[in-house]
């Protein structure tokens, strides 16, 4: 089995800086005043959504919308533009989102918003079985969601899907109803290069005979600082064969957790750092093994993360994205004790100890510690915790315990059990998200 005493190290050496970061945030009332419903086109993003979004594309969506818009026209003309319900629907990296328009508590529109290099463009969706989606998000009494994400093998194309699911219970005061469950996939954006019909501008003046004007129509508009055109040009992505692992891997900068934050201030557009993640098989019980490239008086870090795909195929989406942050954090590591060498290594991080294990190959890897009864294992432990929980609310507490446990301090066998539920969903017990 892993062990995750590495995120606490790569948290020690590098978050000294941050602290617990936590988002509150307050119901949205479905039943809105007229002032209220005034104030939704401009009101400042902040997700109500079920899922993860691309929340840094939707700002600098909004933010470029506003810029160019008559919000009077535009009210008038289509409705409200809900941003805190706004999509991505599982893609990430600053491309794509789906923001419901409102009229009247009625999800009347959707609002497509594209990026294209450093140019945005605005498209408009009429799509009744999206639009009723939409609907009971919004207003709808959801008792249970969910969301599986996947490459579209009956297209044989290489792009990933979405597909939403949400259970409607009961309304108020009834009990006696049936469950009923509602699901939309929606994939990647293409361009239509066949002939097909175009999508239909959307312009943010509200004007629907008209261009949109301001560097809108088919020209777009101005996208504020686009990034690299390569989304795996800081952390390498390999895993197409492993297309939810892959999904897992594009959002793991944008996650709203101290870790995330750390990796993107660190690698993103700096040409001194690259990792690569790729799947390897015959790991045994190791969930991942690091190779890491440094040279004398260089601080250039380069590292290849081989993780077991065993562990890809049958564990929990939970399970993986604490694993891929651990083999991160065991890198970083790695390459700071091959770049300074075991003296300093030991003087610059005194609080870990270095030792040598075996990979199922045979070759010696290094592994670190934690100096036995370290204070700081309280913070670690509940730092993992966090990011467990921030990314799937509805998991157990005793199963995000066990599984920020492993590998750090001693658990009971009924936390074993737990963890080894999230590793291998084959036996149908786990807590967490399963892949497809």
């Amino acid at each position: 089995m892993r062990e995750k005493l590495n995120v606490r190290q790569l948290l020690l050496v590098l978050l000294a800086a941050f602290s617990i970061y936590s988002c509150a945030r307050e119901d949205f009332l479905q039943q809105e005043t007229s002032k209220e419903a005034v104030s939704a086109s401009s009101a400042k993003y902040a997700s109500r959504s079920l899922w993860k979004e691309d929340d840094v594309y939707i700002g600098k969506v909004q933010q470029v919308f506003l810029k160019h818009a008559n919000l009077e026209r535009f009210n008038t003309t289509y409705g409200e533009l809900y941003w805190n319900y706004a999509m991505s629907f599982g893609q990430f990296g600053e491309k794509y989102l789906l923001v419901p328009i409102v009229k009247k508590d009625k999800v009347v529109l959707l609002m497509e918003a594209v990026r294209k290099g450093d140019r945005l463009y605005f498209y408009e969706k009429n799509d009744a079985d999206l639009l009723a989606f939409f609907q009971h998000v919004l207003y709808s009494n959801i008792v249970s969601h969910s969301e599986v994400i996947d490459g579209n093998k009956a297209a044989k194309a290489k792009y990933v899907c979405s597909t939403r699911t949400i259970i409607i219970g009961c309304l108020n005061g009834q009990t006696d109803c049936e469950p009923v469950s509602y699901s939309h996939m929606v994939c990647e954006w293409q361009e239509d290069s066949g002939g097909g019909v175009p999508p239909k501008s959307f312009p943010p003046l509200g004007d629907p005979f008209g261009g949109g004007g301001g560097g809108g129509g088919a020209d777009g508009y101005e996208y504020p600082d686009p990034p690299e055109e390569n989304p795996n040009q800081d952390i390498i992505n390999q895993l197409t064969d492993y297309p939810c692992a892959q999904s897992l891997l594009e959002q793991l900068p944008n996650m709203n957790n101290e870790l995330a934050r750390v990796l993107k201030d660190i690698f993103q557009n700096n040409d001194d750092y690259r990792i690569t993640f790729k799947g390897k098989s015959g790991l045994g019980d190791k969930d991942g093994i690091t190779s890491t490239v440094s040279k004398p008086d260089s601080n250039k870090f380069f590292a290849t993360i081989f993780l077991n795909d065993n562990v890809l195929k049958n564990a929990t989406k939970e399970y993986i994205l604490i694993t891929m942050y651990h083999e991160v954090a065991h890198a970083y590591l790695d390459f700071e004790l091959k770049r300074l060498g075991q003296a300093q290594f030991d003087e610059t991080y005194p609080v870990y100890v270095t030792g040598a294990d075996y990979a199922p190959d045979g070759t010696i890897v290094n592994r670190f510690g934690f100096k036995e009864g370290h204070q700081n294992v309280g913070f670690f432990l509940s730092t993992l915790e966090n990011i467990l929980s921030a990314y799937n609310p509805n998991l157990p507490p005793e199963t995000v315990k066990a599984m920020a446990k492993a590998g750090i301090t001693t658990m009971t066998e009924e936390e074993k059990v737990l963890n080894a539920n999230e590793r291998d969903t084959t036996l149908g017990k786990q807590k967490g998200t399963k892949c497809p």
